[in-house]
C-alpha cells in the first residue's frame, strides 16, 4: 500500500462483495491453493472463475497445484488438471483459448484463458 499511495486496494472476500466494473484481465495467484475444510475446492474454483470471468473483457490467469505431487502438503489443495480444463471450458464456452502452462520440476500449472476475440466495450 504504501509503494502504491494512488491507488485503490479493497481487502474483501472477493465472492461476496460486488463489483461493478470490468477489466481487461482478472488474475489469481495462489488463491485457491488453500484446502477448504467446509467447502469443495473445485465449487469455491468454479465459482471464483465464474465471477473473474464475468469481470473481464480480455481473460483470465490463474494458478493451481497438480495432483501428481508425490508428497503433498495436507494444508495445501491439489487439482486435477483434467477437471481443471473441464471447469474452465464449461465457464468460457468453445471459442475460448485455454492454455495450461506446466512448471517443470514444480506440481503447479499456470492457467490462461482468453477470448478468442476482444470485446472491449
Amino acid at each position: 500500500l504504501k509503494k502504491y499511495p494512488d491507488e485503490t486496494f479493497v481487502f474483501s472476500d472477493f465472492l461476496a462483495v460486488p463489483i461493478r466494473k470490468k477489466f481487461d484481465y482478472a488474475f489469481c495467484s495462489g488463491g485457491v491453493t488453500i484446502k477448504l475444510p467446509e467447502t469443495d475446492n473445485y465449487e469455491f474454483l468454479r465459482a471464483t472463475l465464474e465471477k473473474m470471468w464475468r469481470l473481464t473483457r480480455i481473460g483470465v490467469v490463474f494458478n493451481i497445484l497438480t495432483d501428481d505431487d508425490d508428497d503433498p502438503d495436507d494444508d495445501l489443495f491439489f487439482y486435477s488438471a483434467t477437471e481443471v480444463k473441464k471447469i474452465c471450458r464449461e465457464i468460457a464456452g468453445d471459442e475460448a483459448k485455454i492454455i495450461m502452462e506446466k512448471t517443470p520440476g514444480i506440481f503447479q500449472i499456470h492457467v490462461y484463458i482468453y477470448r478468442d476475440t476482444l470485446q472491449i466495450a
